[in-house]
């Protein structure tokens, strides 16, 4: 089966340290195809403060299929740079969508999640 698929993308620093980016995918079935349109959207959003010691990161997706059926997958996080050695972040991602969708599937997977990260050089 032929398809065309394409895909639109834009990222822009709003302000100084703010930055947003966003994507448009769609695949479009060709010919006697059964299969359906079906697009995904996305929003990112990342902002930076304090010299950039402070960073809060959002990702939101959505995909449609053409009867209707949505799916979402948002993630976020928010990190934090003691020292140039040290960096903290707490975060969270969370998926909605029928049980065998792209991201329905992980729908029991749902998470928050603190983590410690300690870097070195050899």
């Amino acid at each position: 089966d032929s398809q065309v698929r394409y895909l639109i993308s834009a990222e822009k620093e709003v302000i100084s340290g703010i930055m947003i980016s966003s994507q448009f995918y769609e695949e479009l079935p060709q010919g006697d195809s059964t299969d359906e349109n079906i697009w995904t959207a996305t929003l990112g959003l990342r902002a930076m403060f304090f010299s950039d010691k402070l960073t809060f990161s959002a990702f939101y997706a959505q995909e449609e299929e053409v009867q209707g059926e949505i799916e979402q997958y948002l993630r976020g996080s928010l990190s934090y740079k003691f020292t140039d050695f040290i960096e903290g972040r707490i975060g969270g991602n969370t998926f909605k969508g029928k049980p065998n969708g792209r991201f329905g599937q992980f729908r029991k997977a749902n998470n928050a999640y603190a983590e410690l990260n300690y870097y070195f050089n050899f």
